[in-house]
């Protein structure tokens, strides 16, 4: 638990720094909230900042342990799992002429996610590289569903026993978010 708390509080302490900074930012439009599941995101919650076309955001994820180790299939089992990610969005598309949408509804993403696994025996750290391509799916003018798909580049930081050539093969990444504008 109280190696959880410290990637946790580094992210509170970002989200007060975000909005303690910049001056006006709550009321326009720029900054959104997110919740959602993705690969290698987890079970997330994020904050995103707008400007013009393209968005900057911040994340944490987490995915709880997998059943115990008395399991004849302990090997398949996890630990704890804790992600940090940061994206770049870029949004791009014609917008239709009768719409009051904000924002484009196609989107380029870049995300960069560092995951540790706390299982009983080890740490696993990870940090993947995540291009995708995305849709918004505006529901109001405030709230939104986006869906993403791409590909993850791992490395893997803490088990020099992974191969080298394993890591420029890419694994599926993909996400789902719901976002309220604020």
């Amino acid at each position: 638990m109280r190696n959880m708390l410290k990637p946790l509080s580094c992210f509170l302490l970002i989200i007060t720094f975000l909005f303690s900074s910049g001056g006006q930012i709550s009321g326009q439009g720029k900054v959104s909230l997110s919740a959602g599941l993705g690969i290698p995101e987890l079970i997330n919650v994020g904050i995103q900042y707008r400007i013009e076309q393209a968005q900057i955001g911040i994340g944490f994820g987490y995915f709880p342990p997998s059943s115990s180790s008395s399991d004849p299939y302990a090997y398949f089992s996890w630990g704890t799992i804790i992600s940090l990610s940061g994206d770049i969005y870029y949004h791009f598309g014609k917008l239709p002429k009768s719409s009051d949408l904000i924002d484009h509804p196609w989107y380029v993403r870049l995300g960069f996610a560092y995951t540790t696994e706390e299982g009983s025996d080890k740490v696993n750290s990870v940090f993947f590289v995540s291009p995708r391509i995305g849709r918004d799916i505006n529901i109001s003018k405030r709230v939104g569903i986006g869906i993403d798909l791409g590909i993850n580049l791992a490395h893997y930081l803490s088990d020099p026993t992974v191969p080298y050539f394993l890591s420029l093969f890419g694994l599926p990444g993909m996400g789902l978010r719901v976002f309220c504008r604020i």
